[in-house]
């Protein structure tokens, strides 16, 4: 569990994608593994391989940056990128179960991991964020500040959620198909 104090409600930041035409960003640059992953767990069956590390001086600065841009009303939404990896946490940032309206995002990622674990492995210390496009060098700064790194990955607009690796496309499903799954 976790209890918070927030001295202004207004800087409470939700999870899904608020506006077409908003930046979609990463924070955060843990390389994220398979081992112990929901992937793994859910599509072949198993627990096992290395477990991605903690490095708490990391998470520390990844976390005051994402509160520092959300504070300076920067950022408009924020997930953090855990069970289920990158491909998981955008899909939940396309829905909320409180709005009726569904929004999507296109996402290009070019790392150079292997798309399984791009998009479905884990790491600590990862965000991904919203916000209006003219926000991302502001939002870039703070990040730069506190040596945690900030990438512009797509744009959040339209009914579906692609994403691309290195330019090839890896998912491309409507919104509305994603939030019956879930």
């Amino acid at each position: 569990g976790m209890v918070g104090l927030i001295d202004n409600p207004k800087h409470v930041t939700t999870q899904w994608f608020a506006r077409e035409g908003h930046a979609v960003l990463l924070i955060g640059d843990e390389t994220p593994v398979l081992g112990g992953s929901e992937y793994l767990a859910t599509v072949r069956g198993v627990l096992t391989g290395p477990l991605p590390e903690l490095n708490l001086d990391r998470e520390k600065a990844v976390q005051e940056a994402v509160r520092t841009a959300i504070t300076e009303e920067w950022i408009v939404s924020a997930h953090d990128c855990s069970d289920g990896g990158l491909a998981v946490t955008l899909a939940e940032c396309c829905f909320s179960s409180y709005r009726r309206a569904a929004v999507g995002a296109t996402v290009d990622v070019d790392v150079d991991l292997d798309a399984m674990t791009l998009l479905f492995g884990e790491a600590p210390s990862r965000v991904v964020a919203s916000a209006p496009v003219g926000a991302v060098a502001k939002i870039a700064e703070i990040c730069s500040r506190l040596g945690v790194v900030c990438r512009q990955i797509g744009i959040v607009g339209g009914d579906r959620l692609r994403i691309d690796v290195r330019g090839a496309t890896a998912i491309d499903v409507p919104v509305s198909d994603i939030e019956s799954a879930w």
